[in-house]
């Protein structure tokens, strides 16, 4: 999703220019492509278009609020399911300045190792790889083990899992990221909407990419009202600083573009302040 932005965008909204060199050939191939990514991307996998562009959407709005918050002295940033994140590549100019956690699934990290050697690129000095098993782990002893300063303020990124993850296991990693978050630390994570306050045009691509999802054995399992959100972060000690709804991304990001598809209607990222506090990690 980012290498097609970046690669089809004339204005970029997020530019990630490590994204189309981490893919295998296949993905770069149909993104760089006219052809073929009108036949892979728009048609085959039309249903995520809408996806795509919450995707870049959350990203650059995750990055303009870790550049505010390290310009305000916080030298950690966690990356929660970090995947094939490139900001520890990109941003040599923070390199110096904040200190970079990746925990995500251990086989997903030899993965991106692998691809990084196979570029020739050695990991950053000041990226730290955490492998977790989230449904097994305790994730918060695993990032002090791993050099975290639990009494330094962070930024926590927690993007692209919520709707993948039981009310439960949410509520676990909450507890685990609010145990080892000091004062001055935020949170932002993204998370699915219910689809009853849909019109029936919005729905009915919800319904669709429900099922293509499921299809693949990821199913999205667990949505939020932004009400229930702000209370199950209240109840970890968090307090809202932003809410970004589907209407809200499109008038920051998208006003007055017709380059870029509207955002998803049922997918919102918001921002959360944490602070220590006593929580009975389950």
């Amino acid at each position: 999703m980012r290498a097609n932005h970046l690669r089809w965008c004339v204005s970029p909204i997020f530019a990630d220019r490590y994204a189309m060199r981490m893919l295998p050939l296949f993905w770069r191939a149909a993104i760089g492509n006219r052809l073929l990514n009108r036949l892979v991307v728009d048609e085959l996998l039309g249903v995520f278009k809408p996806i795509h562009t919450e995707n870049v959407l959350r990203l650059r709005y995750a990055e303009d609020r870790l550049d505010a918050a390290i310009a305000e002295g916080v030298g950690q940033y966690v990356i929660l399911g970090a995947g094939f994140d490139t900001f520890a590549l990109r941003r040599a100019d923070a390199a110096d300045r904040v200190r970079v956690f990746e925990l995500d699934h251990p086989a997903t990290q030899r993965a991106k190792r692998r691809r990084l050697r196979q570029l020739g690129m050695a990991l950053p000095p000041h990226l730290v790889f955490v492998p977790v098993d989230f449904e097994a782990d305790a994730l918060d002893a695993l990032l002090v083990e791993a050099g975290f300063d639990a009494k330094r303020p962070a930024f926590f990124s927690w993007l692209g899992v919520t709707y993948y993850l039981s009310k439960e296991a949410i509520g676990e990693t909450l507890d685990r990221i609010a145990a080892c978050a000091a004062p001055g630390s935020a949170l932002l994570l993204d998370y699915k909407l219910p689809t009853c306050g849909l019109g029936a045009a919005a729905r009915s691509a919800a319904d669709k990419l429900d099922r293509f999802v499921q299809r693949l054995g990821e199913p999205m399992v667990s949505t939020f009202t932004e009400s229930a959100l702000e209370d199950e972060l209240r109840r970890v000690g968090g307090s809202p600083l932003d809410s970004v709804s589907p209407a809200e991304q499109a008038r920051r990001y998208l006003a007055d573009r017709e380059d870029v598809d509207a955002p998803a209607s049922n997918f919102a990222f918001a921002l959360f302040s944490l602070g220590r506090l006593s929580v009975a990690v389950r």
